[in-house]
């Protein structure tokens, strides 16, 4: 898999005063926040890489049936982290579940600079997209049982787990009506307004470099998402 340096896409982000929202948005590890950052709201995206393709995890909130990540509002005083790794546990019913530590070391975070609102990107090394459909499927069952069971109203938020390569997301990014779903034309999605801000940030600063790299090289370790 190929290499995108993050140190590449900071700098960047930095010196190229020309780049859209840079007065806004900013990228870094995780691990190179400051010790007591919070945020108002956290989500986790997961991704994976296979065929030097990317492919992203995405929810589908259940009450306006929005595309959305796995995420929420931080309690009073909550970590960036710990609101990360709670809500992540929560909306995806336990599917990921990672580590305030983990999340700290291995996400990478884009996020507003009023911090507001952030989003980490977290590398799964063992997923492939078989796995991932499966996944996906799963989630769809416990969350009907979840209905049944009259479960925690916060792991019922989401109805459905989207597996979505990098190019439909970018796809997702460039369409600001509905979008119609082909194996369902019942159903009509949309994007969550601030997810679709923050991922239409991360394309125009990161992830469309990631598709250029990928072509250049098949064996090497990660792209810019991964852990540096």
């Amino acid at each position: 898999m190929p290499t995108l340096e993050l140190e590449t896409a900071i700098a960047s982000h930095n010196a190229n005063p020309m780049l859209p929202d840079t007065t806004t948005y900013q990228i870094c590890r995780g691990k190179d926040l400051p010790e007591k950052t919070m945020f108002k709201r956290v989500g986790i995206v997961p991704y994976f890489i296979e065929d030097s393709t990317p492919y992203f995890l995405l929810m589908v909130d259940a009450k306006f049936n929005e595309i959305t990540d796995a995420g929420g509002i931080s309690r009073r005083r909550e970590k960036w982290s710990r609101t990360a790794s709670r809500e992540t546990r929560e909306e995806t019913r336990g599917m990921f579940n990672y580590s305030i530590s983990d999340i700290e070391t291995r996400g990478v975070v884009v996020y507003r600079n009023d911090l507001s609102i952030a989003m980490v990107f977290m590398h799964e090394g063992t997923m492939t997209r078989e796995r991932a459909i499966s996944v996906c499927y799963a989630y769809q069952s416990s969350y009907q049982m979840g209905i049944l069971n009259n479960d925690k109203k916060e792991t019922l938020e989401n109805s459905n787990m989207m597996l979505l390569s990098i190019q439909e997301l970018s796809n997702l990014m460039k369409v600001k009506k509905p979008i119609i779903d082909e194996a369902d034309p019942e159903r009509v999605y949309k994007v969550y307004r601030p997810v679709r801000f923050m991922l239409r940030y991360a394309f125009k600063n990161f992830l469309n470099t990631a598709i250029v790299r990928i072509e250049d090289s098949i064996e090497q370790e990660l792209p810019v998402l991964a852990e540096a």
